[in-house]
């Protein structure tokens, strides 16, 4: 948002970021956060949506319409979107564990990212069970990681001692 350089990176021009998330709370989680990373919040379009016992407060949109995506993107100028969790925006009834199925599903949202110009994370989280190989460490289908342009795992490393302690346990 600020166009700050990233480490090993360089300046560029600010730009919006849209962050659509059905996880973190935005007042306790990604508010302080965007604090904390001095980001400027008047280029950042945040939507939460929170799911009740038994239904949302608002629906989130899925990614095959994405219109509400684009009408976001525009908002703030993007260069940036964040969707957090991916499959709570995948259109109802998506096999997420069929190849076919989820390259489908992110179809309209790739080509939105090829046609606005922006960047596009789409945050996957890990299944519990433990594999050798991280490429098939994510829940679903190996077609989340196999349309993508590049995947990254972000995880606490098991040989550093400060993420042995409670807080990196969290």
């Amino acid at each position: 948002s600020t166009g700050r350089a990233l480490p090993g990176g360089v300046e560029t021009d600010p730009a919006g970021v849209v962050l659509w998330g059905c996880e973190d709370d935005f007042r306790d989680t990604v508010v302080p956060r965007l604090i904390a990373a001095d980001a400027d919040r008047s280029r950042v379009v945040g939507r939460e949506y929170v799911r009740r016992t038994d239904s949302w407060e608002e629906e989130p949109p899925e990614l095959d319409d994405i219109s509400a995506l684009i009408a976001d993107i525009e908002r703030v100028d993007a260069a940036l979107v964040i969707v957090d969790p991916l499959v709570a925006f995948l259109p109802q009834g998506t096999n997420t564990h069929n190849d076919h199925a989820v390259r489908h599903a992110l179809g309209p949202v790739t080509r939105l990212a090829r046609e606005a110009h922006v960047a596009v994370v789409l945050v996957r989280h890990l299944h519990k069970g433990a594999k050798a190989n991280p490429t098939y460490g994510g829940g679903g289908s190996i077609g989340f990681t196999a349309a993508a342009r590049a995947t990254l795992l972000v995880a606490n490393d098991p040989d550093d001692r400060a993420c042995r302690t409670q807080l990196c346990a969290e």
